[in-house]
């Protein structure tokens, strides 16, 4: 999106003529909006209750604003492997950042901050840009190193809940672990690396199995 365009989608929202994010409009009531002269952060709920939460809620909305996200939204997800996320509709001026609650809950404040951050990297990406910036390219990596946020990929923590599921390569050893159920019998399958078949694992239905750790 260039500058003249920003400046566009600035001035409507001036004039009340851009939506909030689709989620927002769910919750649009004063205890869920956060606004002052740099613009507003809109709070999606249901919110889980712990007081952690709201901190973490408080500093989003504070960075958002500050970074110039006026009208986005902000929320939780429930992500076990994905520790956060930016959504945008097609053809919207705003959208949604959300983290997810296990990194609040099993996380450290240093990975919730930095999630945070890049995520919001990513929003401002798109804001400056377009959506075509939205991934981890050059221009996301320039906003990530202005904004205070590694300008990596992926966080470099493990998944913050355990598997329920495991498979084990009987040739090499190597677990897969999965958070939905297997449809098949492991041996079915094959690992990626070594060609081994699997077998179950410790927290695994025995008679279930699955291919591989994307699921």
């Amino acid at each position: 999106m260039s500058h003249a365009r920003s400046r566009h989608a600035h001035a409507q929202r001036l004039l009340g003529a851009v939506r909030p994010p689709d989620d927002a409009t769910r919750g649009r009531t004063a205890s869920h909006l956060v606004e002052d002269e740099r613009g507003k952060v809109w709070l999606l709920r249901p919110r889980p209750t712990p007081s952690a939460f709201a901190t973490v809620e408080a500093d989003a909305a504070e960075r958002m604003l500050r970074h110039g996200l006026d009208d986005w939204a902000f929320g939780f997800g429930r992500g076990k492997r994905t520790l956060g996320t930016t959504r945008v509709r097609a053809g919207a001026a705003t959208g949604t950042i959300r983290i997810s609650r296990h990194l609040v809950t099993d996380g450290t404040p240093e990975m919730v901050r930095d999630t945070l951050l890049h995520e919001i990297a990513h929003a401002v990406a798109y804001v400056r840009h377009g959506r075509a910036a939205m991934n981890h390219g050059p221009l996301w990596r320039a906003v990530a190193r202005e904004i205070g946020a590694r300008p990596e990929a992926t966080c470099r923590a493990g998944p913050l809940v355990p598997a329920p599921h495991v498979l084990v390569c009987a040739r090499c050893g190597a677990e897969v672990g999965l958070y939905r159920r297997p449809k098949h019998p492991p041996a079915a399958y094959r690992h990626k690396g070594c060609g081994g078949r699997f077998r179950s694992g410790a927290g695994t239905d025995g008679a279930r199995g699955a291919a591989s750790g994307d699921d």
